[in-house]
């Protein structure tokens, strides 16, 4: 789920037909729905989307939940194109995305592979990603990133070690410089961990995880773009947001907020007052615009 321009986009697939992205006018109290990018009849073309991000000018890129395939259109009017958007041919999988100043982010790869983190090349004739190993030299290991959020202050990257089982967390300036990796170890010194919900604002940094070997997770808090951080909060989150004085969780009991920087947490009720129809269950997604949560 994300939000570009007046639209609020959602990504996945559609079991009975082929919608792959569909947008919607929240504008009028009833939504409009519109088909944004739907399977093509080739391998590359019919993937379930795994993210889709827009930026302000148009250009979008859908990529592929469970392989290396992406498709890009250069504005809301343009077709879709197939896009490998690294150099020499290398065949990549980008796993979450992020848009920042008009400049496309991206997180990966495989298990087979380092650690990356992706960032558009804007002086490139075309669209192309420049890719950072994350983890190299004595540190290196094969591993993926599946979580990015980028923004004025920096990116934040969370995923998995998968050579040792152990999550892991990076911060980086937004060129990709100043590479700062935390290890899960260093809270859960023997637990098999993963990482799979990074969000950020300015400083302050939220991580969801949880333990690969057992029905439980952790989330992470850091106010000092991830120098120093404390285990709080629930034990499990699918995705964070940030409003202006609010922290907020989808967990798989509900929406959480915390108004205290994560260190107590309470129910959210999400209603529509107009109906009376109660959001209940499993939150999944999180999404804000200015003042205004999507979940």
């Amino acid at each position: 789920i994300s939000r570009s321009g007046d639209l609020l986009y959602v990504a996945g697939i559609d079991t009975a037909g082929s919608f792959r992205v569909l947008s919607a006018d929240t504008s009028a109290a009833t939504w409009e729905l519109a088909e944004v990018y739907s399977a093509g009849g080739t391998v590359d073309s019919s993937f379930t989307v795994g993210t889709f991000r827009r930026d302000a000018s148009g250009r979008a890129i859908a990529e592929s939940l469970t392989g290396v395939d992406m498709q890009m259109r250069a504005d809301d009017d343009a077709e879709w194109m197939a896009l490998n958007a690294f150099n020499g041919g290398a065949r990549l999988q980008v796993l979450d995305m992020e848009v920042h100043d008009g400049v496309f982010y991206g997180a990966g790869s495989r298990i087979v592979e380092p650690p990356h983190l992706f960032i558009e090349n804007t002086d490139a004739a075309s669209f192309t990603f420049e890719t950072i190993d994350l983890a190299t030299g004595l540190g290196a290991y094969h591993g993926e990133m599946w979580a990015i959020d980028v923004d004025a202050s920096g990116v934040v990257i969370g995923g998995v070690d998968q050579d040792a089982d152990v999550g892991f967390v990076y911060t980086t300036d937004l060129d990709g410089g100043n590479i700062q990796g935390t290890s899960m170890n260093d809270f859960f010194d023997g637990d098999a961990t993963w990482v799979h919900g990074v969000c950020r604002n300015g400083n302050t940094l939220a991580v969801a995880g949880s333990f690969s070997i057992r029905e439980d997770g952790f989330v992470l808090l850091s106010t000092d773009n991830g120098a120093t951080w404390t285990v709080s909060g629930p034990t499990f989150a699918w995705d964070f947001a940030f409003t202006e004085t609010k922290i907020w969780a989808g967990t798989n009991q509900g929406l959480l907020v915390s108004t205290d920087q994560g260190l107590t947490w309470d129910d959210a009720v999400v209603a529509d007052a107009s109906i009376r129809d109660q959001l209940r269950g499993r939150v999944t997604g999180l999404e804000t615009v200015g003042k205004t949560l999507w979940v």
